[in-house]
């Protein structure tokens, strides 16, 4: 692949004839070139296929889509199914990290508590 120029020297590589040929980028090559790799070195890959199909009116460019049979599903089954699934998970997590999990309603709770030593904090001063 090494081609020498009229002065005997060798001609630099077709860097874009190696990146197509080998399936890299031309920075990729260059880069490789510089570290020393060799144009024998860029193992040549297949080309990708791009298949053209010609649409027509006859024939549309979206085919119709079938419909896959369902079957009808319970709601009230499907809530309670998740419920289920969230209590045994909130179980495993309890029992993986030994506390209970964080419930929301405590921030309301410490919210109240702090009004309540405020206000008693207030009627004592």
């Amino acid at each position: 692949m090494s081609h020498t120029s009229a002065n005997g020297h060798a001609a630099p590589p077709n860097i874009s004839e190696l990146a197509r040929r080998s399936g890299y980028s031309r920075a990729t090559v260059r880069q490789r070139l510089r570290q020393g790799w060799h144009p024998d070195d860029f193992l040549p890959v297949k080309p990708t296929e791009i298949h053209q199909e010609c649409h027509d009116v006859a024939r549309p460019a979206i085919s119709v889509a079938t419909r896959v049979a369902t079957e009808p599903v319970d709601l009230v089954q499907l809530k309670r199914e998740i419920q289920d699934w969230v209590k045994l998970h909130q179980e495993v997590e309890r029992l993986r990290t030994g506390r209970e999990p964080y419930n929301p309603r405590m921030v309301f709770f410490l919210v109240g508590v702090a009004f309540f030593v405020l206000l008693a904090y207030a009627a004592v001063s």
